[in-house]
């Protein structure tokens, strides 16, 4: 007799993904905004910095899923003149998906043993 046991645990395993939307700056001379990214709350040493252009919107991806990320918004004019961080939102570590598993179907032909 033969027992064939088979477990496996597929992960996905993709960058994390954070949407990230905010209301318009009151001041009418803003011409745009930068995201910053942070792995501390305190955002003092940011390791993205984005220039997202007049939009309310942005999706940022490719950050590791297994750290905490921190998140600001700053106000830029044409002059180059930055606002202060908005509120700081934090995003916390994304765990890997256990995929199901496979439906499996063996077919064993036993011969004659002499």
């Amino acid at each position: 007799m033969f027992l064939l046991v088979i477990l496996g645990f597929p992960l996905t395993v993709e960058a994390k993904k954070v949407t990230l939307s905010w209301d318009p700056s009151p001041t009418p001379t803003v011409s745009g905004y930068t995201l910053m990214v942070s792995l501390s709350d305190q955002m003092l040493s940011p390791i993205l910095s984005v220039n997202v252009g007049n939009t309310l919107t942005y999706q940022i991806v490719g950050l590791e899923n297994g750290d905490n990320h921190w998140f600001c918004i700053e106000a830029y004019d044409a002059q180059g003149n930055n606002s202060v961080c908005s509120n700081i939102v934090h995003s916390p570590p994304v765990e890997p998906e256990l995929e199901p598993l496979p439906e499996l179907n063996f077919k064993f032909d036993i011969g004659v043993m002499q």
